[in-house]
């Protein structure tokens, strides 16, 4: 595995690298997630709205982004932490479990199925989480998912 370049890293204490790595998500979610066609064939549609529900202007990165699939009816959420140990690079820092999530708009707030990704934002974190957004679309990621692919990624890094 290569080493891991890490993305963003001072993004809590600069806003403006804050703002490049919010938009850095949605331009990934739309170059790697937007028109793809999933392990079943099916092809992901353009239906999702982005949304930063942080409205109190809080800058902590929980959520830098957060998306919400039209046709799915599912969400994504995605919790950018603050790099704790540069000189680690051999360490990919991801986890990310499934739950209720809350959407809203003006007329309704409804519970739906969501998917908490966080993270250190690195090149091979980011390779991890958009993997799990792509099957959590296709309806391919279930907690088993999640605590396997963790474990092997320990076993590959010990």
């Amino acid at each position: 595995m290569m080493k891991n370049k890490f993305l963003y890293k001072n993004f809590l204490e600069r806003n403006h690298i804050y703002s490049l790595a919010k938009n850095w998500w949605k331009r990934e979610f739309k170059k790697q997630i937007i028109g793809k066609k999933t392990s079943s064939g099916k092809k992901i549609n353009s239906a999702y709205t982005f949304n930063w529900h942080n409205e109190n202007g809080y800058k902590d990165g929980n959520p830098i982004f957060t998306v919400f699939s039209v046709s799915k009816q599912k969400l994504v959420r995605i919790i950018q932490k603050k790099v704790e140990n540069e000189d680690n690079q051999d360490f990919i820092e991801i986890s990310a479990w499934l739950q209720k999530g809350f959407y809203s708009n003006k007329e309704y707030e409804e519970e739906i199925p969501e998917l908490v990704i966080s993270l250190e934002l690195s090149r091979n974190s980011s390779k991890i989480a958009f993997d799990w957004i792509k099957r959590w679309f296709d309806d391919q990621l279930t907690d088993e998912d999640l605590e396997r692919d963790f474990d092997e990624r320990k076993s590959v890094s010990a």
